[in-house]
């Protein structure tokens, strides 16, 4: 047994656990560019599925369309190489602080800027709750392989990911209903009496 989650039934027996919510993993970058690689090479890192609770999507490029057909409750991790931190420093964001121009800029030779993307998203269907990792780059010459601050934090980016991919999947746990305490009884009864 490989210890992974498994997912409840659809009518909740066989299983104590709460069903995992979809997501879906987009990689961005392109493969032969140097440090633009690095979601890919992440990705790798990962395995082939086995135990990853997320539909892995080799994106290159992120369009709206990409997003706003997602089936309803699919949460988002896009991974992908940025510049405006030092080389091999990694970033996490919500989706949303990246639409809105926070952070730094994902590098990948997008046709249209993630930002623009995910705001468009948000504007044409609503933005899936999920998050941006990045990791920062040095090189993105075409036949480049990775920097060597990149390919030294490869471990922590894909160990990033997993997480946020678990962090995502997982439906958070109902609180349980706590007991209103009850107030001390006093001795002593106090009893009020109005009088004209």
């Amino acid at each position: 047994m490989s210890g992974s989650p498994t997912p409840a039934s659809p009518r909740g027996r066989g299983s104590r656990r709460p069903a995992l919510r979809p997501v879906r993993l987009f990689l961005l970058g392109e493969p032969n560019r140097g440090d633009d690689a690095a979601a890919f090479r992440a990705a790798e890192l990962l395995g082939s599925g086995a135990g990853i609770p997320a539909e892995i999507v080799p994106a290159g490029q992120l369009g709206p369309d990409s997003l706003v057909g997602l089936p309803a409750g699919t949460a988002v991790v896009i991974a992908d190489a940025v510049l405006g931190i030092p080389p091999g420093d990694l970033v996490t964001l919500p989706l949303a602080e990246v639409a809105s121009g926070g952070g730094p800029a994902p590098r990948s030779s997008h046709l249209m800027p993630l930002q623009q993307v995910l705001a468009l998203t948000d504007v044409l269907g609503g933005l899936p709750e999920g998050v941006f990792v990045g990791v920062g780059a040095a090189s993105f010459e075409l036949g480049a392989g990775l920097s060597p601050a990149v390919q030294a934090a490869l471990p922590s980016f894909a160990a990033v990911i997993r997480a946020e991919i678990e962090r995502l999947a997982t439906p958070p746990t109902p609180a349980m209903p706590t007991a209103r305490a009850k107030p001390a009884a006093s001795a002593t009864p106090t009893i009020r009496e109005s009088h004209p």
